[in-house]
């Protein structure tokens, strides 16, 4: 349904709902969140791949335990990284700025705390929700 709401707007000559200038804002936002993520992403391959040397016992169960939780960061990383990359591609679309979900424009404000959403912040993701308390230290983080 929201995708036919999308495209029936392209076919009537949709009007983007952003101006130049905040989209170049975000997409600023966008090239700088990229790098972030390829740093982050690289750093925990990286310690992926480093070989632990653990003096003892307890201290090799320790590093053993963090694999799991590093080989998740990349892979949520991964998710972010092609997010953020589908979201350039489609910056300078009519369509950018406005809901999948339900077609109503989203908020400059939600787009620049998440500019590479595609929904409303009443159509927004439980899993989103969780990701931004990480990142914004409500809930037990990990820093790669």
């Amino acid at each position: 349904m929201v995708r036919m709401a999308v495209d029936q707007g392209q076919r009537a000559g949709l009007v983007p709902v952003l101006g130049q200038a905040e989209r170049e804002e975000l997409k600023a936002a966008l090239v700088e969140k990229r790098a972030e993520c390829d740093a982050r992403r690289r750093r925990a391959r990286s310690l992926l791949r480093t070989p632990f040397r653990a003096a003892d016992l307890a201290d090799r169960a320790e590093c053993d335990a963090h694999s799991p939780i590093l080989a998740f960061g990349v892979s949520n990383g991964a998710r972010v990284c092609a997010a953020i990359n589908e979201a350039l591609a489609r910056i300078d679309s009519p369509t950018f700025g406005i809901c999948m979900n339900c077609g109503d424009p989203i908020g400059m404000p939600r787009l620049r705390a998440v500019p590479w959403t595609r929904g409303c912040i009443d159509c927004k993701d439980p899993k989103e929700l969780l990701s931004l308390g990480r990142q914004r230290g409500y809930a037990a983080r990990i820093t790669l």
